[in-house]
């Protein structure tokens, strides 16, 4: 609202100081204004301007050069518009900067080697843009420098060594760029670190052990690269670590013991490498610890007791590795877990009935090992549990009544086991049921009438057992149901038979039906 042609008297957003007598615009502060436009040339004649605040508009166009000339400049503000073209070089003679943000835009090309010039600058945040090039060498000579974020860009190029020089930068984040070559040795010199975040990238080499100076560290990702070598025993140096990524690597070598010194830890993620050796007794250290994925490596050896003491954990994936051993009653413990992700192991031995204390438990997956006895009725306290499966495993002895008071229950596989006994009537019960997998086991006996309520099943898979006696004529009552497998039985059938429309896959093959 502009009601006069001073600027320093009452123009929305304008701040004037006085200089040498004379008032000179020294703040411009139109954020989040819905303006539009270009930047003018002309912006540049505000050679006293310290603040220039354009943040969450819609402006486009480029940044022009004259920028260069708002030597008083402390804060440059333009993030989150639409602006386009390079960061103009003359940016490096804005000698008094302390902040820039020109995030959220659509800026191309390179960071230009002159922001090396602005020894000022505590914060560079250039992330979500589409900047190309390396990062400039020049870059380790801005040592007052907390924030440096470079993520969400098209980055190439390896680390600079001179990164090693911002001794007081807070956090870096570089990740979701093209980035190549080793992590810099260097990188353990900013002690003062709390954010690292390089994943997403295509770097190489190993992890150096210097990583183990930064000890004020809490969130060290550098997940989805293609670093190679062992995790360095010196991680365990990092006591404030919160956060700890490095999935979808080549590391190689065993978790070190010495992450039992992570008593801060809350996230592990270390899935997809090539890991071997066991898992460390250590891990019982870790208290805080609520996520452990370590699935798909070479892990070999027993599941530690220990793991009973990470009373806050909430998810353990462990799946397709090469475990061997029992499934330690201990993990009973963890009364707050509700993912349990066992599956695809060599595990003996039987499911401890203290599974049963894990009343959070909303995915329990336990196939394709070797475990043997009997399912525990005090799976039945489970009441929270949306998936269960135990298939592919040596698994004796009946289906437990107790899985009635899986109420939430919604696909249950219990296949290519050894399971006798009928299906348990209260199976039929179970009001969330949606897919039933019991094929390849000793199961006897008749489906009742009672199975036709169950109006939410979409599918039965019952081939290879020893059911007999009709199938139920009210089957075509199961609206939804889409595939029926009643294979390698004894069922016979009678006239009255009527399948449901939405039926999709239907075997009945090796039975005694006629007609």
């Amino acid at each position: 609202n502009v009601t006069s042609s001073d600027p320093c008297g009452a123009w929305y957003g304008v701040t004037c100081s006085e200089v040498v007598g004379e008032c000179h615009v020294s703040q411009l502060t139109l954020a989040a204004n819905n303006l539009v436009g270009r930047l003018p040339n002309s912006i540049g004649n505000l050679t006293y301007m310290a603040d220039l605040e354009l943040q969450s508009n819609q402006l486009w166009g480029g940044i022009p050069s004259s920028i260069g000339d708002l030597v008083q400049l402390q804060n440059l503000n333009v993030y989150s518009n639409q602006l386009r073209g390079s960061i103009p070089t003359s940016v490096g003679d804005l000698v008094q900067l302390q902040n820039i943000a020109m995030y959220s835009n659509l800026l191309t090309g390179s960071i230009p080697a002159s922001i090396g010039n602005l020894v000022q600058l505590q914060k560079l945040q250039l992330f979500s843009n589409q900047l190309t090039g390396s990062i400039p060498s020049s870059i380790g000579d801005l040592v007052q420098l907390l924030y440096l974020d470079l993520y969400f860009n098209q980055l190439t190029g390896t680390v600079p060594t001179s990164i090693g020089n911002l001794s007081r930068l807070h956090s870096l984040q570089l990740f979701s760029n093209q980035l190549r070559g080793s992590i810099p040795p260097s990188i353990g010199n900013l002690v003062q670190l709390q954010n690292l975040a390089m994943y997403s990238n295509k770097l190489t080499g190993s992890i150096p052990s210097s990583i183990g100076n930064l000890v004020q560290m809490r969130i060290l990702a550098f997940s989805s690269n293609r670093l190679i070598g062992s995790v360095p025993s010196a991680i365990g140096n990092l006591a404030q670590l919160q956060d700890l990524q490095f999935f979808s690597n080549q590391l190689t070598g065993s978790i070190p013991s010495s992450i039992g010194n992570l008593a801060q830890l809350i996230f592990f993620d270390a899935f997809s490498n090539q890991l071997t050796g066991s898992i460390p007794s250590s891990i019982g250290s870790m208290a805080q610890l609520q996520n452990f994925d370590a699935f798909s490596n070479f892990l070999t050896g027993s599941i530690p007791s220990s793991i009973g003491d990470i009373v806050q954990m909430q998810y353990l994936y462990l799946d397709s590795n090469q475990l061997t051993g029992s499934i330690p009653s201990s993990i009973g413990n963890l009364i707050q877990l509700q993912f349990l992700f066992l599956y695809s192991n060599h595990l003996t031995g039987t499911i401890a009935s203290s599974i049963g204390n894990l009343v959070q438990m909303q995915y329990l997956l336990l196939s394709i090992n070797h475990l043997t006895g009997t399912i525990p009725p005090s799976i039945g306290n489970l009441v929270r549990l949306l998936n269960m499966q135990i298939f592919s495993n040596h698994l004796k002895g009946r289906i437990p009544s107790s899985i009635a008071n899986l109420v939430q229950l919604q696909d249950l596989y219990l296949y290519s086991n050894q399971l006798t006994g009928s299906i348990p009537s209260t199976v039929w019960q179970l009001p969330s049921l949606r897919s039933m997998f019991l094929f390849e086991n000793n199961l006897n006996g008749t489906l009742p009438r009672a199975m036709c309520r169950q109006h939410g099943l979409t599918g039965l898979y019952l081939g290879v057992n020893s059911f007999h006696g009709d199938i139920p004529s009210c089957v075509d009552q199961l609206p939804g149901l889409t595939a029926l497998d009643l294979s390698g039985n004894q069922f016979t059938v009678n006239a009255s038979l009527r399948l449901p429309s939405s039926l999709q896959y239907l075997d009945v093959s090796s039975n005694r039906l006629n007609g």
